[in-house]
């Protein structure tokens, strides 16, 4: 058996094993505002036609889940269990892809298993993704990305390069906290080698190539417009000007939420696990 076979059979026994791990965990209703909020905006989508957001925009979770909720919709169901069994599913599909993206990267099956394992038991990973939260959905959509873009550029593929761009942006657009992943996206293209005696950061010239480069490019450019316009602008400049204590914000060291930020710190976390 070829490592490409090893591979898949270990990311098949990975989510099965994530899924049932999971699935044993799941919670027993929904409870969580932003998985209540989601649920709500499926069924409203059901019933009047029309698309609605799920707390700060997250309109691809919207999308997604109401697709899932087809079959459920004509048995009668609510979107309760379908909003839990979707956090569940993508979690483990999540675990899946972060094996194939390590073990791609890395070239080494074992690294990949290893921190496949260490995903799927982190606590604060796990636990959102058994009560109906987008976490592994978004995780997913990206890791897909970085599966893409890291094909496609070491095999010269740009309809490669251009479905794992559009594999970013619908994380994004399932959670907006996924900006923080864009240096990521482009670190897995442009992979700089960083040199410190003297310090230089060197590029390969086939990364610059106008080829790769437009599609790696524009569909991030397209979507990520039109999302700043529809409703992601907006959601930003509140982060960083409003004041409601339910909207993230960029607090910075001279920012008046900072102690409050370590109060929850030190209410949520041990003293150990701090340090």
């Amino acid at each position: 058996m070829n490592k490409n076979n090893n591979a898949f059979l270990t990311a098949i026994y990975l989510f099965a094993g994530a899924f049932l791990f999971s699935l044993f965990f799941i919670n027993e209703g929904l409870f969580h505002c932003d998985s209540v909020a989601l649920a709500r905006a499926v069924e409203d989508f059901y019933r009047t036609g029309h698309l609605y957001s799920a707390v700060k925009g997250r309109y691809g979770a919207v999308i997604i889940n109401a697709i899932l909720y087809f079959p459920f919709y004509f048995s009668g169901q609510n979107a309760d269990f379908l909003t839990r069994l979707s956090s569940v599913l993508f979690y483990s599909l999540s675990i899946s892809v972060f094996f194939l993206f390590i073990n791609a990267l890395f070239q080494d099956l074992i690294q990949g298993l290893f921190a496949a394992v260490l995903l799927a038991l982190t606590p604060f990973y796990l636990g959102p993704n058994t009560y109906g939260k987008e976490h592994g959905m978004s995780m997913f959509f990206f890791l897909c990305s970085m599966i893409l873009v890291n094909k496609g550029r070491d095999q010269k593929r740009p309809l490669t390069l251009a479905l794992g761009s559009l594999c970013f942006m619908v994380s994004l657009f399932v959670r907006e906290s996924m900006l923080m992943m864009v240096p990521f996206y482009f670190w897995i293209y442009f992979k700089p080698a960083v040199v410190f005696r003297p310090f230089e950061i060197n590029i390969q010239k086939e990364r610059l190539n106008g080829r790769l480069l437009v599609p790696f490019f524009v569909p991030f450019v397209i979507s990520f417009g039109f999302m700043m316009v529809v409703y992601l602008g907006a959601l930003i400049q509140r982060s960083f000007t409003g004041d409601e204590l339910s909207v993230p914000h960029f607090c910075g060291f001279f920012s008046g939420l900072l102690l409050c930020v370590f109060r929850d710190i030190k209410n949520s976390f041990p003293a150990f696990f701090v340090l």
